[in-house]
């Protein structure tokens, strides 16, 4: 049973791997997670990704810490920024959302959405409800400003928000 659900595993991280490397224009890395000193699952000049997805559907969006920090340190080594994907199980790019450094944004550019109540920030992980996230964002889709979620997350701020939005930060700015 182990060696199926590792095989179903690997069959959904790879289509989410594909996908928002597709998306963002970016490559996917050639046996990601699979060969040593090659970090990230997909990147780009300035930016070193990690994908994490589900084999189910589920009604909760989780940023794992440890997958963060991992990530953080292997751009750091690679000189790029670091970033976490995460999906719902879907591996569709409306239910994609991502984590970066809030120190990537200018303060005077952005909006920081408040009132996402259901929340747990607990040691291990950053949770929210999706479709709380995607209500309150949709009442600023169209903002002059970039709308973005904080968190503190080890000592630093960082920013979450949709695939899309990212995608389209990375265009205006990168």
């Amino acid at each position: 049973m182990t060696e199926r659900k590792s095989l179903n595993n690997k069959f959904y991280s790879d289509r989410q791997e594909k996908m928002i490397a597709n998306y963002l224009g970016w490559r996917q890395v050639a046996g990601s997670g699979a060969r040593p000193f090659v970090p990230g699952d997909v990147g780009a000049y300035d930016w070193l990704g990690e994908c994490k997805t589900h084999d189910i559907e589920k009604a909760n969006i989780a940023f794992q810490i440890k997958h963060w920090n991992k990530i953080s340190d292997e751009a750091m080594g690679k000189h790029r920024y670091p970033v976490l994907f995460t999906d719902n199980g879907t591996q569709r790019a409306e239910n994609t959302w991502v984590m970066i450094l809030f120190s990537m944004f200018d303060p005077d550019q952005i909006n920081v959405i408040e009132g996402l109540t259901n929340t747990s920030t607990k040691g291990s992980s950053i949770t929210f409800k999706l479709a709380e996230a995607n209500s309150l964002y949709q009442k600023h889709v169209g903002e002059e400003r970039l709308s973005v979620f904080k968190f503190s997350c080890n000592g630093r701020n960082v920013a979450i928000l949709p695939l899309s939005t990212f995608r389209d930060f990375i265009e205006e700015n990168f």
